[in-house]
């Protein structure tokens, strides 16, 4: 529920700000095992809780919550109540909540003004880069502007749903092909070694060609096929 955004921020941070000699390979290692502990840490937090509430109100789990909205903002926060000093549980969950928001937002934030300046050298150039921050803070609040709407709660349902799911396992599995076999995962070896003196180990070669791949594209087709099949009052194009 959680660690996407406790991890995605500082992933895109580092990736924009890291020092161009800078050691990368341990880092490779230490955030997907960082990332997976703390994914791990939350689902045992929170469905232990859950779990507890549905025996002692012996409801079936399934009706309290499985996830998504619903779950931070109506079901866990009812659960609080239960606690003792329940305001104080209260407060730290929405400041956790709150933090959690603001690093994913730092993180992307730093991503998108470093990609626009190497995508746009002349930027830096033609414009002091107070005033373009200062643009992409108003670019960004008023794209943010429609979830604040009638209907923001449901514009928020869909892109958190199809923007974030199979959407960014497609973009995952063409990032693969096009640097692995289409730019070629020699000329980054090479490339890195003339930057830090590392060198990829061979079986993480190995699985970026051909296991991670394979991986990725059934579970994109599995997703693909159960999006269809799941019963829903949409047609099929709309899906």
């Amino acid at each position: 529920m959680y660690s996407s955004g406790v991890s995605f921020g500082p992933l895109l941070y580092y990736g924009s700000a890291r020092k161009p000699t800078e050691k990368i390979v341990n880092v490779s290692f230490y955030i997907p095992l960082i990332n997976s502990a703390t994914s791990l840490y939350a689902a045992l937090t929170i469905f232990s809780f859950l779990g507890h509430v549905a025996h002692r109100l012996d409801i079936p789990i399934q009706d309290i919550s499985d996830g998504g909205l619903d779950l931070a903002f109506i079901a866990y926060p009812g659960l609080l109540s239960m606690l003792q000093g329940s305001n104080f549980w209260a407060i730290v969950f929405f400041v956790m909540l709150t933090t959690v928001g603001v690093d994913s937002v730092f993180g992307m934030f730093d991503f998108t003004i470093q990609y626009f300046e190497d995508i746009f050298p002349s930027i830096r150039k033609t414009m002091r880069k107070e005033i373009y921050v200062a643009l992409l803070c108003c670019a960004f609040y008023l794209f943010g502007l429609i979830f604040t709407l009638e209907s923001g709660f449901w514009t928020f349902s869909l892109f958190d749903t199809y923007s974030c799911g199979l959407t960014l396992v497609f973009l995952c599995v063409s990032e693969i092909i096009m640097i692995v076999w289409v730019f070629k995962i020699e000329n980054l070896d090479d490339m890195m070694f003339e930057r830090t003196e590392e060198r990829f180990p061979k079986f993480i070669v190995f699985m970026i060609k051909y296991v991670t791949p394979t991986i990725i594209f059934v579970i994109f087709v599995v997703g693909i096929i159960n999006e269809i099949r799941t019963e829903s009052e949409l047609p099929k194009w709309a899906l």
